[in-house]
């Protein structure tokens, strides 16, 4: 019997994480996951959006990798981190989360991003951090 492929959406900020990002595909890809991300359609407009609304809803798992960057931010102000994670809590998606030892540099977003660290902390449960073991996940195959 063939085993299951997962899908899993990763959301985080993008520049400022690449090295940690690319771990976490690789783990991904390991585990025969199949990675999507953020960064393969880039937000440029509604109709965008709603295509990635898609994309999150057909996954099986959202990773979520926090940082200290809060990111992008659309007209009303929300990071598109923000917007995915949000998404992915109202579409009752399995999300796993972890923090990423790097810190917001622009002051005006730092206040933004402490609420959003709060939010995902209520939320789900922070695993540890990608750089600090080998990046595991808590959901189990069936």
């Amino acid at each position: 019997m063939k085993e299951k492929s997962y899908q899993v959406f990763v959301s985080s900020t993008y520049e400022d994480l690449k090295e940690e990002r690319q771990e976490v595909l690789y783990t991904l890809l390991q585990r025969k996951c199949i990675p999507t991300g953020m960064e393969l359609f880039p937000p440029v407009d509604e109709r965008q959006w709603n295509y990635i609304e898609r994309i999150i809803e057909d996954c099986d798992y959202v990773v979520l990798i926090v940082a200290g960057r809060y990111g992008t931010v659309d007209d009303a102000g929300l990071s598109y981190t923000e917007k995915e994670f949000d998404y992915a809590v109202s579409s009752s998606s399995s999300i796993e989360a972890m923090p990423a030892d790097k810190r917001e540099t622009d002051s005006t977003l730092v206040k933004k991003l402490d609420r959003f660290r709060k939010k995902v902390s209520k939320t789900v449960r922070l695993l540890g951090g990608v750089r600090r073991q080998r990046f595991r996940f808590s959901f189990q195959k069936a």
